[in-house]
């Protein structure tokens, strides 16, 4: 390689995270709109779904796949309304955003110089789950081990949890983006027809 492609590489390296850095600012902040206004929920963690994080290892960087060095691309942000006790109450709501970037990115997981940004497809899973009754447990304890969300309607899908009940629903990036009013009034709409009994 040489050194004016050597400089106009790094130059688009640094477009990328400038670009990253601005849909970041954007897009966190919206979730967070969201949750609180159309939820009344607070944050209380997030993570991320693909990759081993960016978090001090003493593991050679070289030695990992390159999206974990992208730990937003494919990262969850959960919000909760109630449950600040350690047994959950009736009517206790937990939001979790999915945020995906690039589906096509962790299915072919191609080098950078082949890859087609204009494959695949972005989205935003909403997973909504309320607390049709008290519990003995709170979400905290369960959470690890409790599935995403499978159906658009309210149902139970755990047999170990009886308690909670679950919805998802997928929005297209570019929705939420350009009309995050269609996410608020998906999110009210279906706290307004909370099940008391599935």
């Amino acid at each position: 390689m040489e050194i004016s492609q050597a400089r106009s590489l790094v130059t688009q390296v640094r477009h990328a995270h400038r670009l990253l850095e601005g849909f970041y600012e954007r897009i966190l902040p919206q979730l967070d709109k969201l949750a609180s206004e159309a939820a009344n929920a607070n944050f209380r963690f997030w993570g991320s779904m693909e990759g081993e994080g960016i978090g001090k290892s003493t593991s050679k960087p070289s030695s990992r796949a390159a999206w974990s060095f992208l730990p937003l691309f494919q990262s969850f942000y959960c919000y909760q309304r109630g449950g600040q006790s350690e047994h959950a109450k009736q009517g206790d709501i937990v939001l979790y955003f999915r945020l995906n970037t690039d589906d096509a990115f962790i299915d072919a997981a191609p080098e950078a110089m082949d890859y087609d940004p204009h494959t695949g497809s972005s989205s935003l899973e909403l997973h909504l789950y309320c607390y049709t009754k008290d519990a003995a447990y709170s979400w905290d304890d369960i959470a690890e081990e409790y599935p995403w969300a499978k159906h658009d309607v309210w149902t139970t899908q755990d047999q170990d949890y009886p308690e909670v009940a679950c919805c998802v629903k997928r929005f297209s990036l570019e929705t939420v983006i350009a009309t995050p009013g269609d996410i608020h009034d998906w999110i009210s709409s279906q706290l307004a027809h909370l099940p008391s009994k599935i």
